[in-house]
Order: structure tokens, then C-alpha cells, then sequence
């Protein structure tokens, strides 16, 4: 008798990840004494060829539309005697709350936000919330704590290879390097110009036969076939390149640096939620279009991956492999009646009025959108200048400077500053820098967050001096500085301003201030 029936999508366009999740989550509650059966797409390829585990794999009997095989489930809880089903799939998770009712318990992995009446929503994507239309009796479990796989966590800080860096690129489970043509070649020229090696992962002939024919491989490189050991794989780089998905996740567990991309423009994975695990070279549509992206941004990460391993083991601590364990609980408490404990996601009451904290990596993307706002780019030293994802990255894991965030009451980033300590001569400076988050009128923030770093930096830097250059056009912003106690800068300080704000000249004021 089956206890749990899960479908979950798998074909070429689907990748592995939703058939992976299911087949380590049915692992999982056998070991609590529930049986389970995966349904597939009616076309999906050989499960086996690309997974292990002794777990019951059917494919669907016929192509149905999503109304058609919610129904066709529905009918199968009744003659089965199906005590909970699962759905991991993004097309069907509607129709199968509204087949299914209240007669059997839905648990649905669900990060596109359409749950509504499902007994078990699970997002594990970093800031995850409950779907806005969750009825109130549904249980949410959302974070990376809920990540499932059945690779381990594997931290560490040197090398793997002896003799030089291995990289790994890969397609996912479909193999189609074909899709993203020009990101590959990049990936090949990139590894060649930072004389790193290169493995590509091949889990079809067709995709071995596009390698050979369209990457320039060198001695050494190789061409190696799907492991049915899944995420482990990745443990034995240094660098993984490739789509942002499952894989990217293992890859963050493994302590490998990843070189992340999207697919398509229908991708929903976004920086913000990527640098909140460490993961800081993560390319959107956008980035992709910018000139030697890739090359630029494997580049980086050889030249900073002691920086890039130390933000990596620290962001991604998170994935500690245990979410199918607790996935698998809470499916038994909805199975057996049992009480269970609470385990909605906490919602974060309102922040204090006016929050000043300090910045982490998972800031880094929102103050790169702030950096490149046209109106602060046309107040910088440098107004023509874009800076791209990569510099910034460069700018972040470079400079050892105080960043800083001052939120609005509802808890939204109002503005950013940094500050930073450098000595010309015998002369101890500090120099720095705000801008806005948005366009919403931030005043009152800007007074608050100028008095708060005066004051802190004061009691930090004692002895030092201000400088300041502010564009002569922005009227508001010398005022308020001179309000602050900046004066007209003397010759000596002058000087130090053109070193420490390069790209100095007439267009700007230059003031200073004892710290």
C-alpha cells in the first residue's frame, strides 16, 4: 500500500532538481515507516540513468492537461487509500489544491507564491514568506534549513586540485551547453586566460558531441559523464559554472566556488537571495549582456577566492543537509494526526524607526542598485562610469571600509554610507560616502545616519580627519554637511582629497572636519 504519493515534474525542460528533491524526500520516510510513489511526466526519461535509490518511480500513463491529472490523483487518493500527497511541480499545484480538497493532506514545494489551501508549503529560498492567499491553518516551513538533498556539507579553505584549479562546467541534467552557446565559450576562454583546467559534465551524447565540436579544449581538459552520485560531484572542484538551480545549492554545501547564470528571462533567482548564502557571483539577463561578463567574473574569482571561501562557508552555514529530515516530520504529523510543533516561519515585527546596521554580503546587491542609480552616478567623481556586478563585487571583498544601512520604518533600506580610515604622510584621514536606496524623500534618515557615523566614527577613530567632496550643484548636501561642522578644506587636506577620491577636480567642494 503506497502512504504518500508525490508528482513532481521531470522532463528536458524541467531539469533534475524537482525528481531529486522527491526521491530524497520518499528515502527519508521510509525510514519513518511511510511508503512512498513518485509519479512523472508520461514522457520522462529513464529516472535511473541519472539517479540511485530505491524509491518507486512511475511515469504517468498518458499526456493529461493539469485539470485532467488533478483529477486523475484525486480519483487514485480514493481507490488507494492515499494518506498524503505531495506536489512539486509549478504547473499543477492549482488544480491539484482544488481536486483534492480537504479529503487528503497536500504538501506542495512552492516558491512561485501560488500556494493557497495546500496543508504544507515549503519555499526554500533565503527570505522566503508565506504566499500571500496561504489560508491561516496551513503550515509554512520557508529558508534554506529546508533545503532538500542528500549531499553533505563539506567546508574548506585551500585548493582542491595539487597542481592547479579545476573547473567544472555543466548544463544541468538536460545537457543543452547549446542554449547558452556564448556563455560556454566564455566559460572555456575565461578558464584558459586564468590557466585554470576544465571538466565538462555530459550527461548525453549530444551533449559530449557539442562539447567536442564547439570548446576549444586544451591538454587536460576532459569530458566526463553523469554521476548518479548527484551533488557530490561538485565537491571535487574548486569552481562550478553553471544554470542557477538544485545543483547550484550542492555546490554552495561543497565549498566549491560557484559561477552562477540564468537560463531564460522567466528565471525568478535574484542576487539578493543568492548573497544571502555567500554566493556573490550569481549573473542575472542583465549582467549577461554587458561585455566579457563571464570572463570578468571567473576572472574575479580566482583572484579572490580566499575572500570569496570565507564569505561562501559563512552565508551558506545554513545548508546544513537536514531538510528532508525535517520535511519528513512534519509530513508523518499530517499523516498521523499528531500534534506537531509550530513551525511557521516567524515574521519579523516592524523594525525601530530609523535602524542603523551594519552591512553583510547578502547587502551587497541592493547597494549595487544603489551605486548605479543614475542620479548618484551623476553626483559621483566618475559620471559616465557603469559599474558592473563583477567591480562591485571586487570593490566589496577589496575594501576593508565600514558599510553601514539606515532603514525606513517598514523595514526597506532608506540609504547607504561607508566609511574608511587612510593614512597619507603622518596624517590619518577618513573619507566616505552615502546615497539613497530609492526615490522616497529620505531627509530625516540622512541627518540621522550623518550624526550616528560622526558620533561613531569620534569614538572609533580618534584624532583623525574628515574629508568631503560634494558635487557644487547639490546645494542640499553642502548644507547639511556644514551644518555637520564641515568648513572649506585648507591646502593640505585638499590635497589629500585628490588622492582619496581620484577623478577630484573644480566641479567639486572639498571640505573637512576633526573626527
Amino acid at each position: 500500500m503506497t502512504d504518500v504519493l508525490l508528482r513532481c515534474d521531470f522532463s528536458p525542460a524541467s531539469g533534475l532538481g524537482h525528481l531529486k528533491r522527491c526521491v530524497v524526500l520518499a528515502g527519508e520516510l521510509a525510514s519513518r515507516g511511510l511508503k512512498s510513489l513518485i509519479l512523472v511526466d508520461h514522457d520522462a526519461p529513464d529516472p535511473a540513468v541519472f539517479l540511485k535509490g530505491d524509491v518507486a518511480i512511475e511515469r504517468i500513463p498518458e499526456a493529461l492537461s493539469a485539470p485532467d491529472e488533478a483529477d486523475l490523483f484525486s480519483r487514485r487518493v480514493s481507490t488507494d487509500q492515499i494518506r498524503c500527497v505531495v506536489c512539486d511541480s509549478y504547473t499543477r499545484l492549482p488544480f491539484m489544491e482544488q481536486a483534492l480538497g480537504d479529503r487528503v493532506p497536500l504538501v506542495c514545494f512552492d516558491d512561485l507564491g501560488q500556494a493557497a489551501a495546500s496543508a504544507l508549503v515549503i519555499n526554500y529560498t533565503p527570505g522566503a514568506r508565506p504566499p500571500h492567499a496561504l489560508k491561516p491553518s496551513s503550515r509554512f516551513l520557508g529558508g534554506p534549513a529546508y533545503f532538500v538533498t542528500d549531499v553533505a556539507r563539506a567546508d574548506r579553505a585551500s585548493l582542491v586540485s595539487a597542481e592547479k584549479p579545476r573547473l567544472l562546467a555543466h548544463s544541468g541534467a538536460s545537457g543543452r551547453f547549446d542554449h547558452r552557446a556564448g556563455v560556454y565559450r566564455s566559460i572555456q576562454r575565461a578558464a584558459i586566460a586564468n590557466d585554470v583546467s576544465t571538466d565538462w559534465l555530459c550527461p548525453t551524447a549530444e551533449s559530449r558531441s557539442w562539447v567536442s565540436g564547439n570548446i576549444e579544449l586544451r591538454r587536460g581538459d576532459r569530458l566526463i559523464d553523469w554521476s548518479r552520485d548527484g551533488g557530490s560531484v561538485f565537491g571535487r572542484y574548486d569552481y562550478v559554472a553553471g544554470p542557477s538551480s538544485t545543483s547550484l545549492y550542492e555546490t554552495l554545501m561543497q565549498g566549491a566556488i560557484p559561477i552562477s547564470f540564468v537560463l531564460s528571462g522567466t528565471q525568478t533567482d535574484a542576487k539578493p537571495a543568492w548573497a544571502r548564502l555567500g554566493h556573490l557571483l550569481h549573473l542575472d539577463m542583465a549582467d549577461l549582456q554587458e561585455p566579457d561578463a563571464i570572463e570578468r567574473t571567473i576572472a574575479l574569482a580566482v583572484a579572490q577566492r580566499s575572500a570569496l571561501l570565507e564569505v561562501l562557508q559563512e552565508g551558506a552555514a545554513v545548508l546544513d543537509g537536514q531538510g528532508a529530515a525535517r520535511i519528513a516530520g512534519e509530513i508523518v504529523v499530517l499523516t498521523t494526526g499528531a500534534p506537531g510543533k509550530d513551525s511557521r516561519l516567524e515574521i519579523l515585527e516592524d523594525p525601530p524607526v530609523d535602524l542603523i546596521r551594519s552591512c553583510g554580503p547578502g547587502d551587497a546587491p541592493a547597494w549595487w542598485q544603489a551605486r548605479t542609480a543614475p542620479l548618484v552616478r551623476a553626483l559621483s567623481t566618475h559620471p559616465d562610469h557603469r559599474i558592473s556586478w563583477p567591480e562591485h563585487v571586487n570593490w566589496w571583498l577589496s575594501e576593508p571600509a565600514g558599510r553601514f544601512a539606515i532603514l525606513h520604518p517598514d523595514g526597506s533600506y532608506a540609504a547607504f554610507f561607508w566609511h574608511k580610515e587612510r593614512w597619507i604622510g603622518d596624517t590619518p584621514y577618513l573619507y566616505g560616502g552615502w546615497f539613497p536606496a530609492s526615490d522616497r524623500p529620505i531627509f530625516a534618515e540622512v541627518i540621522r545616519l550623518l550624526e550616528w557615523q560622526l558620533e561613531h566614527c569620534a569614538a572609533h577613530f580618534p584624532g583623525h580627519r574628515w574629508v568631503a567632496t560634494i558635487d557644487r550643484g547639490n546645494r542640499a548636501v553642502l548644507a547639511l554637511n556644514r551644518r555637520m561642522g564641515f568648513t572649506e578644506a585648507g591646502p593640505e587636506a585638499r590635497a589629500a582629497a585628490r588622492v582619496l577620491f581620484p577623478g577630484t577636480n573644480d566641479r567639486f567642494e572639498i571640505l573637512e572636519r576633526c573626527a
